[in-house]
């Protein structure tokens, strides 16, 4: 038997008909119950996902909508930390993202006039933003999306929209 990735796994998977899709994960679902022992619920609308070498269920939310978006918990937080949230519960919903963010070692930072988020304070963010105001991770989270936020992280900074 020849060695598969599990992303090649997963590429065929999404390349069948969504029918198709749910028989497999459903099978996934059965044949990880089994051996373990471990009984999980999915609850009612969420979306299984292979995710990290594990079997979630993403349920679609304010901060999350699709199991793409999950990389952006990745991104900000780190795989290990959300692998410790959701290893329990196997679930990823609106209240596991707020006590991700809640418990962020990391702030954010906007300009006085409110134009721009930036993800570190020092010297030189003062000389090009002027002075900074902070921002819990989980309160930036609340006021922007998870994109904004990673755009952020990733640059340094990011131009917010301003609403008229």
């Amino acid at each position: 038997m020849s060695q598969v990735s599990v992303d090649e796994y997963v590429d065929q998977i999404i390349a069948l008909p969504l029918q198709k899709q749910r028989a497999i994960m459903d099978g996934v679902e059965k044949a990880i119950q089994k051996p373990t022992g471990l009984r999980i619920r999915r609850p009612k609308g969420s979306k299984p996902v292979f995710w990290n070498e594990m079997l979630i269920y993403l349920l679609p939310n304010e901060y999350l909508d699709k199991p793409h978006d999950i990389w952006y918990l990745d991104s900000l937080l780190g795989s290990n930390r959300v692998s410790r949230a959701v290893k329990r519960t196997r679930l990823l919903d609106d209240n596991t993202v707020k006590k991700l963010f809640a418990r962020a070692p990391f702030s954010f930072y906007t300009n006085s006039s409110g134009t721009y988020l930036v993800s570190t304070r020092n010297e030189l963010t003062e000389a090009d933003f002027g002075p900074l105001q902070p921002i819990r991770a989980i309160d930036a989270l609340k006021r922007f999306s998870l994109e904004i936020l990673e755009k952020a992280k990733e640059k340094g900074y990011v131009r917010l929209q301003q609403s008229e």
